[in-house]
């Protein structure tokens, strides 16, 4: 009868429930599909951790059945403590797998006896063990995979993967921000999960004819001047190429799951019409339907942003971090979304809410909500009014809006997400206008300067304020008769015969009197 035993432990900073399945001759294995196992974890259990030396074999027989082993799973042989007494482990042929932290922290671990069948390595698998401690630094090869790179990186580093390696696994150069140029041969099949990750150096790659999969933000943060994807490559994990800031991006003709059509400068995946990576310079095809989350993340080299009509779904953050864009147009014809009264920002239209805006928005008067990360990361804004009718504020909208010295929140606002201001590490003036105090989640104002930031209420207010949380945090709150003149909340843009309304452009004070526009000391615009 199959044993069944579960143990909780707590291991690095996760609290994990480990279960296995069967125990055949000292070593115990979970069900992976009809005909195969992996190796599990033992410590806790009678006997211990696994201890001496190890030999994996290929197959077992249980209930008369065969099964081959094929994975050594997430911390199989790992310890929780310094005592271990493993010394060697010989894994057989077939195996294809080795988990995250396999052989974490196995301090007596001498000898490992790793198969050519090994297609994936996970993270960690060999720290803390006398084995990996005695590798020389630099590239460690393991069979056909290209494990990591041991040691700290000289400055300047220029790497030629050597001929016969398939595979670059996960993380193997992450954060080596002194990688300036890497060669990969004809005979790789596959760059794992954060593979070039943070490497800040690396400007330019050649991706081989031979790779079919981009891992999950292989290259994220990298700065790639080009990004050009060979026609064989039919899966590019999310983020693959997140935070680049590309200025080309092609795709080799003949990709059966990717293209750049029409020059676009941009990679979009084929049978969704999903643009997945853009640029400074991309010009969205009218065939592209919807832009996906982070598309255009951390690109401070682009400033403006046409929307053609045929998107119906653009999904969170996909302008995140861009600094400088000042510009932002749907066409008239789009069915979702909006940029009413050439307010520079994307409106979805059904619902009222800014979605997406940039350094030059001005928020119009029929706007209900300010969506989450709408602005976050435009580190170029320094003032926001926002107008009265706006009833919520959502998650991260201005969160590491670094420059943002002033706020003005309108009585109409009764709700702000967590984090919607988080890291506004300029902001020293906030107007708020409601009488009770709207309900702030976890962390609105986290990381502003505190002591320095003025927060004006209504006089009869103050002491609300006082005693709510998060706001009673201000240094100084003080009546809003008392708030600096210049910048009133915007209430109305879509009437330009309004007699008085001001705003902010580029960081001028724009007054704009029955349709004129005038600077701050009354001279036409």
């Amino acid at each position: 009868m199959k044993k069944i035993l579960i143990l909780i432990v707590t291991l690095f900073f996760n609290v994990t429930i480990w279960a296995y399945d069967i125990e055949v001759d000292g070593i115990y294995y979970n069900f992976l599909h009809d005909n195969e196992v992996e190796v599990t974890y033992k410590g806790g259990r009678a006997g211990g951790y696994y201890s001496g030396e190890i030999v994996i074999p290929s197959t077992i027989t249980y209930d008369g059945k065969n099964y081959n082993v094929t994975s050594i799973g997430m911390r199989a042989f790992s310890t929780i403590t310094e005592n271990s007494s493993l010394t060697s482990v010989t894994i057989p042929e077939g195996v294809i797998s080795i988990g995250d932290f396999a052989f974490y922290n196995c301090t007596a671990l001498t000898s490992i006896t790793i198969p050519n069948s090994i297609k994936r390595i996970g993270k960690s698998v060999f720290e803390l063990t006398p084995w990996y401690a005695n590798l020389p630094d630099g590239i460690v090869y393991i069979g056909k995979i290209l494990y990591c790179y041991k040691g700290e990186m000289p400055a300047n580093t220029s790497i030629v993967v050597k001929d016969g390696i398939e595979i670059i696994n996960a993380s193997a150069f992450a954060e080596c921000s002194n990688l300036i140029a890497i060669t990969l041969p004809n005979s790789i099949d596959s760059i794992g999960e954060e593979a070039f990750r943070w490497c800040q150096s690396l400007s330019s790659i050649t991706i081989p004819n031979s790779v079919t999969s981009i891992g999950a933000s292989a290259f994220h943060s990298c700065p790639l001047d080009e990004i050009k994807i060979p026609k064989n490559v039919t899966n590019i994990g999310t983020g693959a190429f997140i935070y680049c800031s590309p200025t080309s991006i092609v795709v080799e003709n003949g990709n059966p799951n990717y293209d750049s059509r029409n020059n676009c400068n941009a990679l979009i995946e084929t049978a969704t019409n999903t643009l997945l990576v853009g640029c400074h310079n991309t010009v969205i095809p009218n065939t592209v339907t919807s832009i996906a989350d982070a598309a255009f993340a951390g690109h401070v080299n682009l400033t403006a942003i046409a929307i053609p009509s045929n998107i119906t779904h653009i999904e969170l953050g996909a302008f995140v971090y861009c600094l400088n864009l000042t510009s932002i147009v749907v066409d008239d014809k789009n069915q979702v979304y909006d940029s009413r009264n050439n307010c520079n920002a994307i409106i979805e239209t059904a619902t009222n809410t800014l979605i997406e805006g940039s350094n030059n928005t001005i928020i119009p008067n029929t706007i209900t909500s300010i969506g989450e990360c709408a602005f976050l990361g435009r580190r170029n804004l320094t003032s926001v009014s926002i107008p009265n009718g706006v009833v919520s504020i959502d998650a991260s909208a201005f969160q590491y809006c670094n420059a943002l010295t002033s706020v003005s929140i309108p009585s109409s606002v009764q709700n702000i997400g967590n984090s919607a201001f988080f890291m506004c590490t300029a902001l020293t003036s906030v107007t708020c206008e409601a009488t009770t105090p709207p309900l702030l989640e976890w962390g609105v104002f986290d990381y502003i300067p505190f002591a320095e930031a003025t927060l004006y209420v209504p006089a009869e207010s103050i002491e609300l304020y006082k005693a709510a949380e998060q706001w009673k945090d201000f240094g100084t709150i003080l009546p809003l008769a008392q708030a600096p003149s210049g910048v009133e909340n915007v209430t109305s843009l879509d009437n330009y015969k309004q007699s008085h309304i001001k705003t902010l452009r580029n960081g001028q004070l724009i007054i704009l009197r029955d349709g004129v526009e005038y600077n701050a000391v009354g001279q036409k615009m």
